[in-house]
């Protein structure tokens, strides 16, 4: 069975953060994670390759999201343009 797209968005968070899945809270900001611009990169190429996506060149600025959510759901969208 195929992993859904948050289930495969969770599982790359916990590899890049070293978070375990009960850790991983969808709307807390990216500041409050302490997510850096070298974290930030990591997990964009991370899911360009998993999710066979390319993030836009404005989206590559972590500053463009405020939360994980925001980029699961900027994520679904490039995957449904895609279809």
């Amino acid at each position: 069975m195929d992993k859904t797209i948050d289930e495969k968005f969770k599982s790359k968070l916990m590899e890049i953060f070293q978070l375990e899945e009960n850790a991983i809270v969808l709307d807390v900001s990216l500041s409050k994670l302490g997510v850096s611009s070298i974290y930030y990169i990591k997990m964009v190429v991370g899911m360009e390759d998993i999710f066979n996506i390319e993030f836009d060149d404005e989206c590559l600025d972590y500053e463009k999201f405020e939360t994980l959510s925001e980029i699961l759901e900027y994520i679904k969208k490039k995957i449904s343009e895609k279809q």
